[in-house]
């Protein structure tokens, strides 16, 4: 179910002030428990350790109004400048909160404080109160003392933020209780006025790479408490750019693209987090340290992804929904010195859903060639162009697919199973010897795999030098299916991931060969 946007006329009717306090506005009315000042409150209670303020006496009460699950651990994220109604009329274009908006408690909207700006609504949501109490009622007011305006950003000419809010922050709360609360967010905020002012109290972790403030966010949320991550950059595109420009689009991806990442980091399938498994330095990384210009272009759902923070972080990303701009984009990124990386994934995916040679794949190969093309006749004179692939693909044989579920000299002594139907690892059961699976494998498989234990892998070299923390999650049998056999097992796989028309992953020339195509513009 889709929220209903009004018309432009509607969206843009004055209503009336919302109302604060802790009951549920009444037919017409906005606000009380679907504030913004309830936020902070109602997860107090969330987390265990209620906290009331002079506006909202009723923390549980708060919690219940806004549909909040109890939790150990709690993450607030405020994306400053994205109203509702914003979110919703270019939801399209993110598709992290589009499935959130699928949920009918995040089918309605909360209020926010009179004036809607970041100075009344930061101070607001950061002690639960409001305006008349914070002291802080608009971006300029007077400050009595001294008979001048002052501004309350930088609070050039004001009161000292702690003097002007004297209101306990909620952070400052919670931490008083023995709460852990961490805030994640740039470096030039973490003590600036309006930090002290309205959301003094944390431990707040800093750092000028977004995709590092996620990672930190969701590192601190694998601890019982509260955390804060602050994105900024939708209120900071669209005063600059207008908020429903190519630019702030744009932003809203990427900003989309961050949170979908915090939410795959906190849960992470059971994995260790991207930045903690893979630990080798990127070439983007070591790139970026020695000053040369590292771009990206790719799509927005990949900005963010576990997989670029593991094997791709360091470069600047770029992203477009649009393959002829994500083209645009890499040749105006050439246009300087540095490297520039373009990623083209269809051929890939069209080959996984409908088979590496079926009509659509070789239609989707010819759209990739004029991509290319594109990029050559796009880029500087002078330009050099490498082309690449990660893998090839094999078609598959329906008669050739092994399912481990259905023979038990496959599933004795195995707890676990990964990999890919091309390349499964076996994990034993505790006192169960890797060499007798693999025996067992090789007797049931014969010629239609490759099986080696780890030992005998890392020992062959397969997996390159095997450093110590990594060699507990190979598995200790690996098995390498030949010709076009796939093995699966319908214990834990997706009917369509058992019988995928194309696949990938073991060692015959198709999958493993790669071009290295050299071109110079």
């Amino acid at each position: 179910m889709s929220v209903e946007v009004p018309s432009d006329e509607e969206l843009l009717t004055m209503t009336e002030p919302a109302c604060y306090g802790d009951d549920m506005p009444s037919e017409g009315a906005r606000g009380g428990a679907l504030h913004l000042s309830s936020v902070l409150p109602a997860v107090s209670n969330a987390i265990g350790c209620p906290m009331p303020t002079d506006i909202h006496s009723d923390p549980k009460g708060l919690q219940e109004a806004l549909g909040l699950p109890d939790a150990a651990s709690a993450v607030v994220v405020l994306v400053d400048g994205l109203g509702y109604w914003n979110l919703n009329m270019r939801l399209g274009h993110a598709p992290y909160l589009r499935s959130l908006m699928n949920e009918s408690a995040n089918q309605r909207p909360i209020a926010t404080c009179m004036p809607s700006t970041t100075v009344a609504a930061m101070s607001t949501f950061g002690t639960g109160t409001c305006p008349g109490m914070t002291g802080m009622t608009g971006y300029t007011q007077l400050n009595p003392k001294t008979g001048e305006i002052c501004q309350l950003i930088s609070f050039k000419n004001a009161v000292p933020p702690l003097e002007l809010q004297q209101q306990p922050t909620m952070f400052e709360q919670l931490s008083a209780q023995g709460v852990r609360v961490t805030s994640s967010g740039l470096p030039k905020f973490a003590f600036s006025a309006l930090t002290q002012a309205a959301l003094r109290g944390s431990d707040y972790i800093s750092n000028d790479d977004p995709r590092k403030r996620v990672a930190v966010a969701a590192q601190a949320a694998k601890n019982p408490g509260l955390t804060y991550l602050y994105l900024r950059d939708t209120d900071k595109v669209g005063h600059n750019y207008g908020w429903d420009s190519d630019k702030w689009i744009g932003t809203y991806e990427r900003v989309d693209a961050q949170l979908g990442l915090l939410r795959r980091l906190i849960s992470f399938k059971n994995a260790v987090p991207p930045l903690e498994l893979q630990q080798q330095p990127t070439m983007f990384e070591q790139l970026s340290a020695q000053g040369v210009r590292v771009t990206s272009s790719g799509l927005p759902k990949f900005a963010f992804s576990a997989l670029t923070q593991a094997a791709l972080r360091g470069s600047d990303y770029i992203s477009n929904d649009d393959p002829r701009k994500r083209v645009a984009v890499a040749a105006q990124a050439a246009k300087n010195p540095g490297l520039t990386y373009l990623y083209l994934r269809d051929t890939d995916k069209v080959g996984h859903n409908y088979g590496w040679d079926s009509d659509k794949w070789i239609g989707t190969y010819e759209r990739v060639d004029a991509q290319l093309g594109l990029l050559r006749r796009s880029v500087p004179k002078g330009t050099l162009i490498v082309i690449v692939a990660d893998h090839g693909m094999i078609t598959t044989d329906p008669e050739s697919v092994i399912d481990i579920a259905q023979d038990q000299r496959l599933m004795q002594g195995v707890a676990h199973v990964g990999g890919e139907p091309r390349c499964v690892m076996l994990y034993a059961e505790q006192g169960e010897a890797p060499e007798d699976i693999a025996t067992r494998w090789r007797d049931v498989l014969e010629d239609r795999a490759q099986v080696r234990t780890r030992s005998q892998a890392i020992a062959e070299g397969v997996y390159g030098p095997v450093v110590s923390h990594v060699e507990p999650m190979i598995g200790d049998v690996i098995v390498s299916a030949t010709k076009a056999v796939t093995i699966v097992d319908s214990r834990t796989q997706a009917e369509k991931a058992m019988h995928l028309p194309s696949v990938h992953g073991s060692l015959t020339m198709l999958e493993s060969d790669i071009p290295c195509l050299i071109d110079v513009a």
